[in-house]
């Protein structure tokens, strides 16, 4: 599994907010950094481990239910990779 620096992009988002409203959300996403910043390793850990029970298809870990299918996404994604830089 590839995993890819990807932004979100809040400026729509941020437009529609007061003053106070941003201050709150912008502190919110400060903490957020922090928290995921400091769990970093941690977190692609646990995501790994996710992702190669989900390809495994083990039916007896009941939270995989919850989960998308990662094949499909991947081909989408090498899809629309291809289409916008070319095939590699």
């Amino acid at each position: 599994m590839k995993f890819q620096k990807n932004t979100f992009p809040i400026s729509a988002l941020l437009r529609n907010l007061s003053f106070h409203q941003k201050k709150i959300y912008k502190s919110l996403i400060h903490k957020e950094m922090l928290f995921i910043r400091k769990n970093k390793n941690k977190i692609i850990q646990n995501a790994q481990i996710l992702y190669n029970q989900k390809k495994m298809n083990n039916s007896s870990i009941g939270y995989l239910k919850s989960t998308v299918n990662f094949s499909p996404l991947e081909q989408k994604h090498d899809e629309f990779v291809a289409a916008k830089c070319g095939p590699h």
